[in-house]
């Protein structure tokens, strides 16, 4: 089974500071959240179960990605895709998104977290 999960870093929520009732995102170190650590977790699961397969990250972060993208690799992901914000804004999301998935090699499973630490439960 082929399985691709989609992770965020996020500011680390511990060490934002709050000024004039705003937070203040200066210096602070993005992070994996737990919701996406348990994604990967989950996939790492399904696979040992199954005995077969590929797990595959598709990560959007800040333009520091590349040194945090070893974790899920270190968690048992077997590649990793990042991108950035950067690339999103400039248009290229879909070229992101095509470093993946071709439509010869739609995967099995998605597993993705329903929102992201950095905003509100739905």
């Amino acid at each position: 089974m082929d399985i691709i999960v989609c992770m965020k870093q996020v500011p680390d929520l511990q060490q934002i500071r709050i000024k004039d009732r705003k937070p203040i995102l200066e210096n602070v170190p993005y992070v994996w959240g737990d919701i996406d650590k348990n994604a990967i977790e989950e996939a790492v699961r399904i696979k040992q179960k199954l005995g077969e397969g590929k797990i595959t990250v598709v990560a959007k972060g800040s333009d520091k990605l590349q040194q945090g993208i070893l974790e899920p690799l270190a968690m048992g992901a077997d590649e990793a895709v990042p991108f950035s914000s950067r690339e999103i804004a400039a248009g290229y999301a879909a070229k992101a998104g095509g470093r993946v998935v071709r439509l010869s090699d739609i995967p099995d499973a998605y597993i993705a977290a329903p929102y992201s630490p950095a905003q509100s439960a739905p």
